[in-house]
């Protein structure tokens, strides 16, 4: 039976501190515990096999995309990321060698290159300009393409077919590969479908999965380039590229339980493909746009996806051209979420606050960006600006707290409950410990120094989640250290979550 390393554990601990355990969530306090007691989880993680860790069931949201429908993503329990972060990078490089190779930009999306210091999966950037230049370069020899990409991919990666895909990397990684297909049944409660959206780690499954789908393309004679789960197929005849979209179905359905999506699926002649996909006023506006953040000497791909933060150098960077770019994003009819990112992360990173009357005025159009707009505001958003838009902070909070879509209110309440400044305003900080979850609640009262809140969940403890159990045991520092010390030792006498042994170690050593 496999087991993780101390060196894959120290990448997955590189890759949580400098990016993120999950795209679409805050990151949870709970791996500050763990980095604290890191020699514990070191042993505890390598003296036993994968398959004999105890899964913990993901935090499941719906995240709004920009057509009004929304994306199943996850937040996995902090132990089990780091588990599943440790699995990613010991089958990393086998499955980048397994690859169509990277000068032939074919496999175009998040070429493989570890930084085991850095903890990064990923060399240049994406590759989302180079899927775009080989289409280009494609057109140019070809009458016809089929536009086409796989519906819900990463919920529907049938996982059998990963651990075929691992082992078929490199035959020595059986074990590890049956290790992973186990975890992720787990993970998923016995279905044998789909791995978490948000981790990076699923970026690694996915491009596993898809080496079978590349070279199945690439013997049937026809040159193509893709980009994640979107994919480009050329051809000298329409027939021709019919027939084979037929067979790709049928090859996708019959091997990998995966189906295309009907609504993105067309054979067009090239003409028509570059009008429409390259050359069309939208994608020439992107080209403008990621012109002008070149010259603001930007460093990431607009469409990468990161929370890491960078050292801030404010003479590169012009406002002005930023509150312009974002105008445009706005203007808009659908959200561009790749530059909607971009712009929201550079100015929070050099604290630019010239765009927050913007977002502000267009807060639900940014749904689907919330992520990026909380982590904007908490960066810009000083006592000042919190007094100056007060009324429209709460009337944009009551709003979201009032709506039903849970993943929204999540940001919404992570941030009041976590920022100083807003609980400052009484009607915001009411607002939380009425309406939010009790882990944010329990933020707040940590945050306000509210003991008579802490007593008065203690004995609620055994019927809340995993999650909100560790939120309250850490607002636990609002209490005397012995009052805290004689609760927490009654709490660990029947906590069976490692996660949760940890937090009580952190909080002990925090007072």
């Amino acid at each position: 039976m496999a087991r993780l390393s101390r060196e894959s554990l120290e990448f997955a601990k590189n890759h949580i501190i400098k990016f993120y355990d999950s795209d679409f969530f805050p990151k949870p306090f709970e791996y500050e515990a763990l980095w604290a007691n890191w020699d514990e989880v070191v042993t505890h993680l390598t003296c036993n096999e994968i398959d004999g860790y105890p899964i913990e069931q993901p935090r499941v949201f719906g995240s709004p995309k920009p057509n009004g429908t929304f994306r199943v993503v996850h937040q996995l329990d902090p132990i089990n990321t780091l588990i599943y972060t440790s699995i990613a990078f010991l089958i990393s490089e086998k499955v980048e060698a397994a690859r169509i190779p990277e000068d032939e930009r074919v496999a175009c999306s998040y070429r493989i290159g570890i930084g085991k210091d850095k903890g990064t999966f990923f060399s240049n950037g994406v590759g989302y300009s180079g899927f775009i230049e080989k289409c280009r370069e494609l057109s140019e020899e070809n009458s016809h393409v089929l536009v086409t990409d796989i519906t819900d991919f990463y919920n529907q990666i049938y996982v059998h077919r990963l651990q075929n895909a691992i082992e078929y990397a490199d035959p020595e990684l059986f074990e590890l590969s049956n290790n992973t297909e186990r975890f992720l049944l787990d993970l998923n409660g016995s279905v044998s479908q789909g791995v978490p959206v948000g981790p990076a780690a699923s970026i690694i499954m996915a491009e596993a999965v898809l080496i079978d789908v590349d070279n199945y393309i690439r013997d049937a004679k026809f040159p193509h380039s893709r980009y994640v789960d979107d994919f480009r197929v050329f051809g000298n005849s329409e027939g021709d590229l019919r027939l084979f979209l037929e067979k790709l179905t049928k090859y996708l359905y019959e091997n990998h339980r995966l189906t295309l999506a009907s609504g993105k699926t067309a054979i067009v002649p090239v003409a028509e493909f570059c009008e429409k996909y390259l050359n069309s006023p939208e994608e020439v506006e992107k080209a403008e746009i990621h012109g002008a953040l070149s010259e603001i000497n930007s460093p990431l791909d607009a469409y990468g996806s990161s929370f890491e933060e960078e050292p801030a150098d404010e003479g590169k960077v012009r406002p002005t051209v930023l509150t312009e770019l974002m105008e445009k994003v706005l203007s808009s009819d659908k959200l561009d979420l790749g530059l909607a990112r971009h712009i929201l992360r550079r100015c929070r990173r050099y604290k630019i606050r010239a765009i927050s009357n913007q977002v502000l005025d267009n807060f639900e159009f940014l749904f689907p960006v919330i992520s990026d707009v909380i982590l904007y505001l908490s960066k810009v958003a000083n006592a000042t600006f919190v007094e100056r838009n007060k009324d429209k902070l709460i009337s944009l909070f009551q709003n979201v707290m009032a709506s039903e879509v849970p993943f929204i209110k999540e940001w919404i309440e992570y941030y009041i409950a976590n920022d100083p400044k807003l609980l400052e305003v009484q009607e915001i900080r009411e607002l939380a410990m009425s309406a939010a979850s009790i882990r944010n609640q329990a933020s707040v009262a940590r945050n306000r120094n509210m003991p008579h809140w802490v007593r008065g969940q203690r004995a609620n403890m055994s019927h809340l989640s995993p999650w909100d159990r560790r939120s309250l045991i850490y607002s636990g520092l609002v209490l005397s250290k012995a009052e805290l010390n004689s609760w927490l030792n009654s709490v660990e006498k029947s906590s069976a979550n490692f996660t949760e042994q940890m937090t009580i170690k952190w909080v002990r050593s925090l007072k």
